[in-house]
């Protein structure tokens, strides 16, 4: 395994050719909105360059800034993406998020270039 030091956080060569990689996660979030909690599935698709993500990373960024704050799914969605995009370069990312709060039914939200 080869480590590369990027911002302070470690990405791994892809020397494997990785080329796609799907990332499941989930946050315990509160809607401004819907004024509920509610749980935050969040799933990252990638296509790969030369870099793979720490996953440990984004487990981090995802228990910090995203888990126990008020945020409306949109700006999940914004967070996350700005974040992996940052964290390797992929070629393509998509970010898919959908929450289970008893405001509203089920909302799904994409982002991606």
């Amino acid at each position: 395994m080869e480590l590369i030091e990027k911002d302070g956080h470690e990405i791994i060569k892809n020397i494997y050719k990785v080329k796609r990689i799907s990332y499941h996660a989930n946050a315990f979030t509160r809607c401004p909105i819907g004024k509920e909690w509610g749980r935050m599935f969040i799933e990252i698709n990638a296509e790969l360059g030369d870099q793979i993500p720490n996953y440990c990373d984004i487990d981090t960024f995802i228990q910090k800034e995203i888990d126990n704050h008020c945020f409306i799914i949109e700006e999940v969605g914004y967070k996350v993406y700005e974040f992996v995009k940052q964290l390797c370069n992929p070629k393509q990312l998509q970010v898919v998020l959908h929450d289970e709060s008893n405001a509203f039914n089920t909302t799904y939200v994409t982002i991606e270039e």
